[in-house]
């Protein structure tokens, strides 16, 4: 029967195990070392190796978890920043465990959001001239200070933008129109806005 060359037949091939200089090299030779000793050797030697190597553990996880958060949590933080594909007010996909829990309304920190199926990277102003069924509440064609008043909060949270801000910029805008077209009662008294108006301030 072969043999491969250097090894002799019936005898125990040996590795020599340099010592390092780190706490796992001495975990590995301080334990037995003591254990070799007549009297059973120093437990405090043997928990001191024991411990160093817990601490080591410990101190490169927070190290790790550090990286983690600078690159890894770093990275995603600046991708939504760019594109929010959930619209920013329901975010699961924070890769940080012990962050905090996500607010439930649009912050306004995306430049770019998708919502029904679009994305979209306009203001959040411009955004809110788009939706005129949710401006006139009552669906009478007129939009009044009193439905913005009754919806700011919600359209605050939808949109991150302050609808009533947005209704006196509109009426601003119209009275400025004023030589060119006609202002009715209710728009110079900033109370109502019809729908024809806000399709021309659009």
């Amino acid at each position: 029967m072969a043999h491969h060359a250097g090894i002799i037949p019936g005898h125990v091939p040996k590795v020599k195990l340099e010592p390092g200089e780190n706490v796992y090299s001495y975990f590995i030779f301080a334990v037995p070392m003591e254990d070799q000793k007549k009297d059973g050797g120093s437990k405090a030697n043997k928990l001191l190796a024991l411990v160093l190597v817990l601490l080591s553990t410990i101190l490169q996880a927070v190290v790790l978890y550090a990286i983690f958060n600078s690159v890894v949590a770093g990275d995603v933080k600046w991708r939504n920043s760019i594109l929010n594909p959930q619209g920013e007010r329901f975010v699961g996909s924070n890769m940080n465990p012990l962050a905090s829990a996500p607010a439930k309304c649009n912050s306004g920190g995306s430049l770019c959001i998708k919502r029904n199926g679009t994305y979209t990277c306009a203001p959040p102003s411009v955004q809110l001239t788009g939706r005129w069924d949710e401006l006139d509440v009552n669906g009478d064609g007129i939009w009044t200070r009193a439905e913005a008043e009754a919806k700011r909060d919600e359209l605050q949270c939808e949109y991150a933008v302050n609808v009533i801000e947005v209704f006196d910029v509109f009426v601003k805008f119209l009275l400025n129109r004023e030589g060119v077209i006609w202002i009715h009662p209710d728009l110079r008294a900033g109370q109502a806005i019809h729908e024809p108006y806000f399709t021309y301030a659009a």
